[in-house]
């Protein structure tokens, strides 16, 4: 097969796989690749890391081959190699030798399978199968094959559409050194089966929080999924996005989850509900009901790093959903977050027993002292240990402060023959910086403060061309003003962000920044507003929903309500958006034109449903299911008149109250009258988070809908002749936790169907006989226990004789 040369580095586990490795490098050799191969590449005399690093830097592509040895954690070789390659942002092919769960810096890409190339019968190679992937591996490499994934993790991929977090892995992984001492908090944490579910990490800016979280993943092998938030990517900041990340991660990690979500036919109605749900909702959809049914015998972790970061309005609802919900959740399922020790987030999370990391704890200095030792070595700077001593005791435990500081000394701009004049601490650090690049403070305000407005007004990273359109510049003054700002304000896809929150909060706060660099972010936010406003009231429909989420952080900052509330009530604005802007109003501020178009959105939906109208499209319970998104006394409020006005008393009119014979029943599309229950009983949920009194009509609107939910055409759901299609959404309430402890019939459906379906869960069995549950009624001509035992479920059927044995 004819190719173009190319340098690959192969990257295994020194097992017993290792003559495949020689095999793929010949074969790679003799179409024409240059390949780099430890086991030939690394002279005795050479320093094996650097080795590596030189092989890595050296290579166009490198192939992983994945074996439970090579991907071990920790102490696995080979993903320090993948932590490089990322970094050097190197094409990357898997393949999958013996299977195994692949680390989570490539669990979404494709691996090519070659797990069956030999045949232990005759101890020879299965050539045409290992050819055939041969090829294909050649192609690959060549860059004339993109490997997809196909079949069901494809589906998975696009269902949930999962974020990248592989350049953070690599970038905080490479160089990290120290962190013992919080390692063994965390496994104490874990060895601590009663303790808190949840391992609360709570730092100061520039600790190393991200950093720490990386590692986990990174060496953990009880780490399935990680999430970094970043407060300038709407994506990577939003709750939903968190989940169904996580959720994919987790599909990578652990094939009975992954069986789960596909056999029971979820990724229909996730594609359907992601972004539509109300958090709780997805929650359960994603966690509570999956892992609920499987039993792990190995301790599994999600990582979430800067929990502060998520918006205001998304903050503390997700951290008190993830509270109440942690104990819901099976005991081999666990959390770690990472916060700044923001107030709000510390009084919601102060019964968790939070890990507060001090800077001057000593454990922390010694971190810093051996990082420093360490990139001073690597710039061939070797210093005595009290030099080393006081450039740490001059970082005041901030290690990102410590970072700067090495780069600045390793470029020329510090001294290590002049330290006395080194910044003290990461406030010391930026002012430095800022004073050193603009000497001429009347060409930073007339150069580079402007931008820095407008960086500051946002939530999101600038465009450039917004920025030169608002400022009136052309290319040159954008230049004038980017050659200064160095790496702490990068350009990536053509838009300008912080590096880091601390320098933004450090350019806005005058006690931090004096009056001499001090940014206004508001001045920036009503240059963005002049613009912006103009072409929203000139361009209309064209105006683009970019330009409006821009134009709507900016006008909070401003404080002009009346074109906020404007902009909020266009048609353009989803409705989640438009909650999502409430709390940002004055308290004393009228929102009675949010109120009118909320409501005549409600409205118009549950006149639908009074009428017998099936909404299809969700409408109602998209109306419900909004209310617990921002969960504010205002706007729940809004949900206890809604119903005043609409909801007249017992025996549900249109709707609510009619049949399911044109509404399509089954897990895929449960009928709308239980999904708008689901809904309704997340805002009372959410109302009595607010601890605000329920009034009684909202109870009684919430039992009729729930008995309305359970009947079809005036009979009960769960009779054992009704469609089995139907049985399961009564079902679904009663594993929801919505137990009806008066209805017996209830419940022993409920156990039929949980029998029925086969890997039935325990727990769930034995809360179904407390309410009551007839252990002694049979399913399809047999007895329960019978039939879960021949169904495989020993356990169940041993629980069943057991309450019988008991209870006569």
């Amino acid at each position: 097969m004819k190719t173009v040369p190319k340098r690959v580095f192969l990257s295994y586990g020194h097992d017993e796989y290792t003559n495949l490795v020689r095999r793929i490098k010949q074969d790679l050799e003799s179409v024409g690749c240059d390949v780099w191969m430890d086991e030939t590449g690394i002279r005795a005399t050479n320093d094996w890391q650097l080795a590596i690093e030189v092989g890595l830097k050296n290579t166009d592509s490198v192939v992983a081959l994945m074996t439970p040895h090579s991907m071990r954690r920790p102490d696995g070789v080979c993903l320090d190699e993948l932590a490089y390659a990322r970094f050097q942002g190197k094409e990357i092919v898997p393949i999958m030798v013996k299977l195994v769960e692949p680390p989570l810096c490539i669990s979404r890409l494709q691996w090519l399978d070659m797990q069956n190339w030999y045949d232990p019968e005759t101890g020879k190679v299965r050539e045409v199968r290992y050819q055939n992937q041969f090829d294909i591996l050649v192609k690959a490499i060549n860059g004339d094959l993109v490997l997809n994934f196909e079949g069901q993790q494809a589906s998975l991929l696009n269902s949930l559409e999962p974020l990248d977090f592989g350049t953070e892995l690599e970038k905080y992984v490479h160089g990290f050194v120290g962190r013992e001492w919080i390692f063994d908090r965390y496994h104490s944490w874990l060895e601590q089966k009663d303790k808190s579910r949840v391992f609360f990490l709570i730092a100061d800016a520039g600790f190393g929080k991200s950093a720490i979280a990386a590692m986990l993943a990174h060496n953990e092998p009880s780490v399935v999924g990680i999430h970094f938030v970043n407060y300038q990517d709407c994506l990577r900041s939003d709750p939903r996005r968190i989940m169904c990340t996580l959720a994919y991660q987790l599909s990578t990690q652990l094939p009975e989850y992954k069986s789960y979500l596909l056999d029971q036919g979820f990724l229909e109605k996730i594609l359907e509900d992601r972004y539509e749900d109300s958090l709780p909702s997805l929650f359960d959809l994603l966690f509570l009901r999956p892992l609920r049914q499987i039993d792990s015998k190995r301790t599994m972790v999600f990582v979430i790093d800067a929990i502060d970061e998520l918006a205001d309005e998304q903050r503390y609802l997700f951290i008190s959903l993830i509270i109440n919900e942690m104990n819901n959740l099976p005991k081999w399922f666990r959390l770690v977050m990472t916060s700044r020790p923001d107030p709000e987030v510390l009084r919601r999370i102060r019964t968790l027993n939070p890990f507060v990391l001090e800077p001057e704890d000593e454990s922390n200095i010694n971190d810093l002292q051996q990082f420093a030792e360490k990139r001073l070595k690597e710039m061939n700077q070797h210093l005595s240990s009290t030099i080393i001593d006081h450039i740490v005791k001059g970082s005041s435990g901030n290690i990102l402060y410590l970072k700067h500081l090495l780069i600045e000394i390793q470029e020329g701009r510090l001294s290590i023959e002049d330290m006395e004049s080194f910044p003290k601490g990461l406030t010391s650090l930026y002012c430095d910086f800022f004073e050193r690049q603009f000497k001429d403070v009347q060409v930073y305000r007339e150069s580079v403060r402007p931008l820095l407005e407008l960086v500051a007004a946002l939530e999101a990273p600038l465009p450039l061309d917004l920025a030169t359109s608002i400022l009136k510049w052309d290319e040159y003054d954008l230049d004038d003003a980017l050659v200064n700002l160095g790496g702490l304000f990068p350009i990536e896809n053509d838009c300008i962000r912080s590096f880091h929150k601390s320098i933004l909060d450090w350019l806005i706060d005058p006690d931090l920044s004096g009056r001499r660099f001090r940014v206004s972010a508001k001045r920036g936010a009503e240059k963005i507003v002049a613009m912006l406003w103009l072409e929203y009231e000139c361009f209309g429909e064209d105006f683009t929903i970019d330009r409006i989420r821009y134009l709507l952080s900016s006008l909070v900052l401003t404080c002009e309500w009346n074109k906020l509330e404007t902009v909020l009530a266009d048609e353009r604005v989803p409705v989640r958006s438009t909650y999502a802007y409430l709390n940002r109003f004055p308290e004393d501020w009228d929102l009675t034109k949010l109120k009118e178009r909320i409501f005549s959105l409600n409205q118009v939906t549950w006149d639908k449903a009074s009428v017998g109208i099936p909404t299809y499209n969700r409408e109602l319970e998209e109306s419900f299911a909004v209310f617990t998104d921002i969960a504010s006394p205002r706007t729940a409020s809004w949900f206890v008149e809604l119903v005043r006005a609409n909801y007249k008393g017992p025996n549900l009119p249109g709707f609510f109250r009619s049949g399911f014979s044109d509404i399509k029943c089954g897990f895929h599309m449960n009928p709308m009258k239980v999904r708008v229950y689901y809904a309704v009983k997340k805002v009372i949920d959410t109302l009595k988070m607010l601890n605000i009194e329920i009034p009684a009509y909202v109870i009684e609107f919430y039992k009729e809908l729930r008995k309305s939910s359970l009947f079809i055409d005036g009979r009960y759901l769960l009779e054992e002749d009704t469609d089995p299609s139907n049985l399961f959404i009564g079902y679904e309430l009663a594993y929801r936790g919505d137990l009806l402890e008066d209805d017996a019939l209830f419940n022993t459906m409920s156990l039929k169907i949980e029998v029925d379906k086969g890997r039935a869960d325990p727990s769930f069995v034995r809360r179904l006989l407390s309410f009551g549950a007839d252990a002694t009624s049979k399913w399809k001509g047999e007895s329960l226990d019978s039939y879960a035992e021949k169904n495989g479920d020993k356990e169940v059927a041993r629980i069943i004789r057991e309450h019988l044995s008991t209870n006569g």
